[in-house]
């Protein structure tokens, strides 16, 4: 979100976003990479900056030697990032004619309260990072233009995710609300970064969208986006069948 720079004024050239990852799943490790997180905005400006499209974005990890400090962006696996064009439309809340997406690495990690737990002790955490950590992104265009006027309108942008600094230590995090795991509870809020927190309850956002890779689709587990069963361009869906499978035709 966006981040303040250091004359106590917009960072007006680049548009940074800031993450946590906080986890309490039954299993003892889950692999980041199958976590992606969706930012729904409008500008002229589309796609990724390239020698066909001058005037696209960059997008990528702002904060390199921070995440490799506990081993959340290892070049083995690293976070990825991608862009989608999809129909354009508005609502009370902004506009949007596209999606950026962030893909974390490909790395496990402990539930977050054994990580926390664990910190610096590799050896008692065994895989995965070893550490609380926070990944920041950063979009912007080159030559440089002023990101405040390009975002202000986004449909996923709110002025009060702002973070007082880059560093992101003295900021407020909000939890993606609400939740779609639970297929009994669908659209649960979520009011707390743990589910069974005994703290008060604290402020959420719900105008990006965490989706979980679960083997065969991307499915929403968190948060929303602004076109759920409109209509979307170029959507391709991919599946695949046993080698030995013998295919004799479609039935009525």
């Amino acid at each position: 979100m966006p981040a303040i720079n250091d004359n106590g004024d917009w960072a007006n050239t680049s548009f940074y976003q800031f993450y946590r990852f906080w986890h309490d799943s039954h299993e003892a490790y889950i692999n980041m990479n199958n976590y992606r997180i969706s930012y729904f905005m409008n500008d002229i400006n589309k796609g990724f900056k390239s020698a066909t499209n001058p005037n696209g974005w960059l997008f990528g990890v702002d904060n390199q030697n921070d995440m490799d400090k506990y081993g959340y962006n290892p070049a083995s696996g690293p976070v990825t990032f991608a862009y989608q064009k999809i129909p354009a439309g508005e609502d009370t809340y902004g506009k949007w004619n596209q999606r950026i997406m962030i893909q974390f690495a490909d790395v496990l990690t402990a539930p977050a309260t054994h990580v926390y737990d664990k910190l610096d002790s590799k050896y008692l955490l065994h895989k995965g990072v070893f550490g609380p950590g926070f990944i920041r992104s950063r979009l912007y265009t080159d030559p440089a233009t002023n990101m405040k006027s390009k975002v202000s309108d986004d449909w996923s942008y709110a002025a009060k995710l702002q973070n007082v600094d880059l560093s992101a230590q003295g900021s407020l995090f909000y939890p993606v609300s609400p939740g779609w795991a639970d297929y009994n509870n669908l659209g649960s809020p979520i009011t707390n970064y743990a589910r069974h927190s005994c703290d008060p309850d604290v402020d959420n956002y719900d105008r990006v969208l965490v989706e979980e890779f679960d083997g065969y689709t991307w499915r929403r587990i968190q948060g929303r986006g602004p076109l759920p069963g409109k209509e979307a361009y170029k959507v391709v869906v991919v599946d695949t069948i046993p080698k030995h499978l013998k295919w004799k035709g479609v039935c009525e």
